[in-house]
């Protein structure tokens, strides 16, 4: 079960799954259950990241499937 957060970390957390805070310079940050880390996506980077994390192999999919 999640933890209540202190007000001024609820408005980092977007539904309770996603950090988004702007002012945070850091690109990961520790996720609010279990271990591990999660993208600041109030960071532009952290988008580019995402992108190159699904689009890449999406793109490289798409490629094969054409060549076949």
């Amino acid at each position: 079960m999640a933890r209540p957060l202190p007000p001024e970390d609820a408005q980092r957390w977007k539904w309770g799954l996603f950090y988004a805070d702007p002012a945070d310079r850091r690109l990961l940050v520790p996720r609010r259950l279990g271990q591990g880390r999660t993208l600041n996506f109030g960071r532009p980077a952290a988008w580019l990241a995402l992108l190159l994390l699904l689009g890449l192999p999406l793109a490289l999919a798409l490629l094969v499937a054409r060549a076949m």
